[in-house]
């Protein structure tokens, strides 16, 4: 029988299934109920509560901790890391199906190219878990790259990441270019006025590269417009400033959405 770590299996609940996807209705879930040895509604529910809360619910086994481990190769002993880190910052490295799970996430984003380049292999990448044992940071020979977006499940970028999908694509693809003179005065939003340029095939929400004519990276953020409506405007925001190549980070804050 599989054994969960940290589950206790009481006396007549031998034949249930405690593979990480779930319990599994059948015979040996049902062998459980029907154990002689369990004659009062109270050693039922301690057999339910002990089995199905401890190990899985359902079929998604990122509800337990074995099945997080499981699915987004989380181990013990993260310490101070599990609970805080977006302080420590001190990543896990990550199995193989993260990596391409993370791999592919990027590609469905931006391309396969780019995301290649972001990610060149599970050797360097490695990942930084919320507290409830899903991936919340990316780091790549220890420097974040990308940070997850709960909301919809894409990636914000780095200024470092930024500057690695600029040169992993070609102009205009991800880009908004605004005029290099008028960088200096960027503080929090690019506004429509030092637009010049935008990649037709961007959608509001998107994660952007801001670059200048010359296709040097100024920074990063998200797009708040379509790029039909951009270059139909004449004022207006059109990318909140996630980060500067020059400023650090804008708000004091890597998150800002």
């Amino acid at each position: 029988m599989f054994e969960a770590p940290g589950v206790e299996v009481l006396d007549g609940a031998e034949g249930a299934d405690l593979r990480p996807g779930g319990l599994q209705a059948g015979p040996m879930w049902m062998s459980a109920f029907t154990s002689p040895s369990l004659t009062g509604s109270r050693d039922v529910g301690r057999v339910w509560k002990r089995l199905y809360c401890n190990v899985g619910r359902g079929n998604d086994p990122r509800r337990s901790r074995l099945g997080r481990r499981e699915v987004y190769g989380e181990k013990e002993g993260l310490g101070d890391n599990a609970k805080h880190p977006q302080t420590t910052m001190k990543g896990q490295p990550v199995s193989i199906l993260t990596y391409y799970r993370l791999l592919y996430s990027l590609a469905f984003q931006f391309d396969f190219n780019v995301a290649r380049s972001l990610l060149p292999s599970p050797d360097v990448v490695s990942v930084v878990l919320s507290s409830t044992g899903r991936v919340k940071y990316v780091l790549v020979n220890g420097v974040r790259m990308l940070t997850l977006r709960p909301t919809d499940g894409f990636f914000t970028l780095s200024i470092e990441a930024g500057e690695i999908v600029r040169r992993a694509s070609r102009p205009p693809r991800f880009r908004v270019v605004v005029r290099g003179g008028e960088v200096a005065r960027v503080k929090g939003s690019i506004l429509k006025p030092i637009v010049l340029d935008i990649d037709p095939h961007l959608r509001p929400g998107d994660e952007v590269i801001v670059v200048d004519e010359l296709d040097n990276l100024v920074g990063v953020g998200k797009l708040k417009l379509p790029p039909v409506v951009v270059k139909s405007l004449e004022k207006g925001e059109v990318v909140r400033v996630r980060a500067l190549r020059e400023g650090g980070v804008v708000g004091g804050s890597s998150e800002r959405g």
